[in-house]
């Protein structure tokens, strides 16, 4: 969940980081407080541990933060700590690495693809009923 905040107000920086336009994949939390599901995102910004207002919670040091936008608008966004997006971009290159590895259909086994929308998206349906969506290009 977005911590809030986060940015102190601040404007995100959009240079100087390697981070800023890879994909993260990240858990979406039912109301319940647990998994219900993921969201894409990309990293859009981020403030050096100098400039947010962000402390780490186990050490109590000044932390970096990464700003994430995500493809679904109901999501929004959420400010990241480094071994949080780390663990999104490596979510992100396994469920890209699954679409590759491809089928007969050109998908993984039991995957459908729904076509393109009208913002350019496509989804996918998984084997379970989860749909996935594509970022457009």
């Amino acid at each position: 969940p977005p911590r809030g905040g986060g940015g102190g107000g601040s404007i995100w920086r959009t240079d100087g980081s390697d981070y800023i336009g890879v994909r993260v994949r990240r858990s979406v939390l039912g109301e319940d407080g647990k998994p219900a599901g993921a969201a894409n995102g990309k990293i859009t910004g981020w403030l050096p541990s100098d400039q947010s207002d962000f402390y780490n919670k186990d050490t109590g040091q000044p932390a970096a933060l990464w700003h994430v936008e995500f493809q679904d608008d109901e999501i929004g966004d959420e400010d990241l700590e480094e071994n949080e997006v780390l663990a999104g971009i490596s979510a992100y290159k396994k469920l890209a690495a699954a679409l590759s590895a491809t089928g007969p259909s050109g998908l993984p086994a039991g995957w459908k693809r729904i076509p393109r929308d009208d913002q350019g998206h496509y989804q996918y349906v998984a084997p379970g009923g989860t749909t996935f969506r594509t970022l457009a290009a």
